[in-house]
C-alpha cells in the first residue's frame, strides 16, 4: 500500500508517524535497539488532509486548509481555533510540547506564526517578511522563557520570548 508519511513526533518514549495516504498514525514503542513496527493508534478519513502534528499527550493535527484537529487518548476531541481576521491560508506545520503551554501555527503564505492557547484562542500573531518561504518551526523553554526558531529556505530565525511580543 501507499505511504505519505507527513509527519513524525516523538512522546513519551513513543514515536508516532502520521501517513496522510493511510488516513492513519501510526505509534511505536521504544525497543532497546530502536521502535517496535507499531499499532494503528488513530485512523479517520479527515487524516487525509493533514500535513503537520505536535505532541503534548494529546495530538493536534494540523490540515491543509487551516483546521487544527485533537486526539486524546485515540479519541477526536472538539476543537476549534478563534476565528481570525486573516484565516491559515496554507499552513505548513504546527508545534506544542508537554512543556510549552501555546500551539503555534506556521502559516507562511501570510508570512506569520500564529499563537494560540490549547483551546483554540488566538493568543498573538508574529508576522515577518523573513518568514515567506518557512517550511518548519521549533520552541524551546528555558527558564520559563520561550524562544521560536523558524526554518526559512535556508536560514533558521530566532524569536526570543515570543510570549512577551
Amino acid at each position: 500500500t501507499t505511504q505519505r508519511i507527513s509527519d513524525i513526533a516523538t512522546y513519551n518514549g513513543k514515536l508516532y508517524i502520521l501517513d496522510a495516504a493511510k488516513d492513519q498514525i501510526m505509534s511505536h514503542s521504544a525497543t532497546g535497539t530502536g521502535f517496535t513496527k507499531g499499532t494503528t493508534w488513530v485512523t479517520s478519513p479527515e487524516l487525509s488532509n493533514a500535513v503537520s502534528m505536535a505532541i503534548d499527550g494529546a495530538i493536534y493535527l494540523l490540515t491543509a486548509d487551516g483546521n487544527v484537529i485533537k486526539y486524546l487518548r485515540g479519541a477526536d476531541q472538539h476543537f476549534a481555533l478563534e476565528e481570525m481576521q486573516t484565516p491559515l491560508t496554507s499552513p505548513v506545520d504546527i508545534f506544542t510540547s508537554d512543556a510549552i503551554t501555546s500551539l503555534y501555527i506556521l502559516d507562511s503564505a501570510n508570512n506569520r506564526v500564529v499563537v494560540t492557547d490549547k483551546d483554540g484562542a488566538l493568543i498573538r500573531q508574529l508576522v515577518s517578511d523573513k518568514f515567506n518561504k518557512a517550511s518548519s518551526l521549533f520552541v524551546t523553554k528555558d527558564k520559563g522563557k520561550e524562544t521560536l526558531y523558524v526554518l526559512s529556505s535556508d536560514s533558521v530565525f530566532e524569536v526570543k520570548s515570543p510570549a512577551a511580543l
